[in-house]
């Protein structure tokens, strides 16, 4: 069993890596992902790559399933216990807007329609004594009214549930009673914190997304057994960490954002000031990587007035992925997404009845791609598609010729990519300049060099296969398991009795989950506290020294969150009181693996890998210059290459703008510094 499979599922994409630990070789395969039944895809992909699961030693995972779920609004059908008094929380939301000078815009429909959303009777007081106790009689009827009416999920959140779960524990056991093949998610367990919304729309999340992602996950375990795996398969989860078959089934709503946050965790094996670019089918996905680490955070939004509250890599998502579809808007004005042609029909190329415009097809158009090496040939695309494509939909309402248009589908692209990076580095109080940028995706490596001159990023790394990039990082991951709670307290008063108290049961608690499920190895421990000063209301996370907290260890606590104050808002206030708000704890199983290959080391002519030159659009900058053509594959370490220069590859092309030169490393990456 010497084989290690990492499998990231993109929406139009399904990406797929094999590394022989023996032997050092690398495989990688691209296939059409297969919604609604993705375990389909990744058949298909281990099928091409010829992979017999009797020699696969370790099998993780990464998808978009629960997002999309989410997003497409294609979940259970959910049912909500709650505090009397508390029903329409879902419904009132925050005050704020998605669109502030949009009158006719109106609120997004709650997951749960009032209906299915019951009250009982029952209250606890902030401190968590009980003030009414529970009706029990209540959650009977709840529970068979949501069985008559065929509730496939139920959520419970009650009023201060974060700091006594005694109720919606004793909630989940009368449900049980009456109904137990209903699938239930207990805020208590998934997000014991302050902040009714959040944390309801959080386990009303969980409760939408469970039925349909065990589901799957059943499947693809029992079809994987079925084959030959002999091994568990590991779900890559949304904080960059993986997690067993149990634990995927226990919470699927750990898997929101799980795809993303696999290039970001290989990126980290690449440098430590890193801002990351994976563009795929239909989106274009920007974080950051500080210290050698990536940013986490726990205040996401999966859409508008979804706040999803657990730990999460921060990756910034927006709607410029190959499949993007460019259209008019009202104004008359050129755009480019959010909406995309997917994987069906797919970018007009693809002959599959797409019939609009795309990312794709202006790029074939401009001669960034090339048509008779699409995937590596192993896909056929006609070009003279994307030129009808372009020419029905946009020449004559813009009264431009198809050249001028796609180079309008290109520059708009890239003004939107360029945007979301400012606003994960600029926007956050970080300078661009001073990191370096990994690219991937089948797309990343197409405008990475652009966005990096635009921005006098002076370092890019392309990494080996950037288009199965994602799948590669999946392999990188350790296990990790995270508890938190909150724990509202000045520091002038603090009880550091207390606070040691709960500390230690977050971590007992991440201890024995990973123990449970044979992971008592390697284990490191990172514990934080979501803090502000009094009188605020959001707050933002600081580490806590290890060990137990005394004094001196209090004092050091406050200047880790007086700093990283002063990082994302500019200033901090020494003489202000700082409080805490929640206490967050992880405990990470180290694995004792990282993926590596064999390179090619041999010395070739940098001619041999030239494949012939080509006209290629290279922004306003340069327009249409006559651009080297290379193959990766016959690149060698130590190759130099000055751009304008194309590399392809069967994964992605790698475009090197003039400004550029490139260097192959030891590690066949191929390194782009500015001249």
């Amino acid at each position: 069993m010497s084989k290690l499979v990492g499998i990231d599922i993109g929406g139009t994409f399904t990406d797929l890596v094999v590394i022989d630990t023996k032997s050092g070789e690398l495989k990688n395969v691209k296939v059409n992902s297969t919604p609604p039944n993705h375990a389909l895809g990744i058949f298909n992909a281990l099928k091409k790559a010829d992979v017999d699961l009797k020699d696969v030693g370790y099998f993780v995972h990464g998808c978009t399933v629960a997002t999309n779920i989410v997003v497409e609004r294609k979940g259970a059908k959910v049912g909500l216990i709650t505090t009397k008094g508390f029903r329409d929380i879902l419904e009132i939301m925050r005050c704020d807007r998605e669109f502030h000078y949009y009158l006719q815009w109106e609120k997004p429909e709650p997951l749960v329609p009032r209906y299915l959303r019951l009250e009982v009777t029952e209250r606890l007081d902030y401190k968590g004594n009980v003030l009414i106790p529970l009706n029990e009689e209540d959650v009977r009827q709840a529970a068979r009214f949501f069985k008559k009416e065929g509730v496939e999920a139920v959520a419970i959140c009650t009023l201060h549930s974060f700091t006594n779960p005694v109720h919606e524990l004793r909630i989940e056991e009368i449900v049980k009673e009456e109904y137990p093949e209903v699938f239930t998610s207990v805020s208590a367990r998934i997000l014991p914190e302050i902040r009714e919304y959040e944390r309801t729309c959080t386990v009303v999340m969980d409760a939408y997304v469970k039925p349909e992602v065990v589901r799957y996950t059943e499947y693809l375990i029992d079809n994987l057994q079925d084959k030959g795996l002999d091994q568990e398969m590991m779900m890559m989860k949304s904080n960059g960490a993986v997690m067993t078959p149990k634990m995927t089934l226990d919470t699927p709503i750990a898997t929101i954002g799980s795809g993303p946050a696999g290039g970001v965790m290989g990126a980290t094996m690449l440098g430590d000031e890193v801002i990351t670019c994976d563009l795929g089918g239909t989106s274009f996905d920007v974080s950051l990587i500080t210290k050698g680490q990536p940013k986490l955070t726990t205040q996401k939004d999966v859409t508008w007035g979804m706040p999803l509250r657990v730990p999460q890599i921060d990756v910034l998502s927006i709607g410029s992925g190959g499949g993007s579809i460019a259209w008019i808007d009202a104004g008359g004005l050129l755009r480019v997404g959010p909406q995309s042609a997917r994987s069906i029909p797919g970018p007009a190329c693809y002959g599959k009845g797409g019939e609009d415009p795309t990312i794709t097809d202006a790029c074939l158009v401009l001669g960034i791609l090339n048509e008779k090496y699409f995937l590596g040939g192993d896909m056929e695309v006609d070009v003279n598609l994307s030129v009808k494509a372009i020419e029905n939909k946009l020449c004559k309402q813009l009264n431009m010729s198809v050249l001028e248009v796609a180079a309008g589908i290109y520059k708009v692209a890239v003004a939107d990519m360029t945007e979301a990076i400012k606003m994960v580095s600029v926007s956050q109080g970080f300078d661009p300049r001073n990191f370096w940028m990994v690219p991937y995706g089948g797309g990343g490596p197409l405008f990475a060099s652009k966005l990096a001159f635009d921005l006098q990023i002076p370092k890019l790394i392309y990494p080996r296969n950037p288009g199965v990039f994602s799948a590669m990082g999946c392999l990188s991951a350790d296990v990790q398991f995270d508890q938190s709670q909150s724990y509202l307290a000045s520091v002038e008063d603090m009880d550091l009795d207390k606070l040691n108290q709960i500390l230690d049961e977050l971590e007992d608690k991440c201890r024995k989950s990973l123990s449970s499920e044979g992971y008592d190895k390697n284990l490191e421990v990172t514990r934080s506290a979501d803090m502000r000063y009094v009188g605020q209301n959001f707050e933002v996370n600081a580490l806590i020294p290890a060990g137990k907290i005394n004094p001196k260890k209090l004092q050091e606590m406050v200047h880790n969150f007086n700093e990283e104050h002063e990082k994302w808002y500019g200033y901090m206030m020494q003489d202000a009181v700082a409080e805490t708000v929640s206490l967050r704890v992880s405990v990470k199983s180290k694995q004792a693996f990282k993926p590596t290959y064999k390179v090619n080391k041999s010395k070739t002519d940098l001619k041999e890998a030239l494949k012939g030159v080509r006209k290629t659009y290279f922004g306003d900058e340069h327009g249409f210059m006559e651009c080297p053509i290379y193959q990766r594959d016959l690149l060698c370490v130590g190759h130099k290459i000055s751009g304008p220069a194309i590399i392809e590859q069967s994964d992605t092309t790698n475009v090197i703008y003039p400004e550029y030169m490139a260097v192959i490393d030891e590690l066949e990456n191929i390194v782009a510094t500015l001249k």
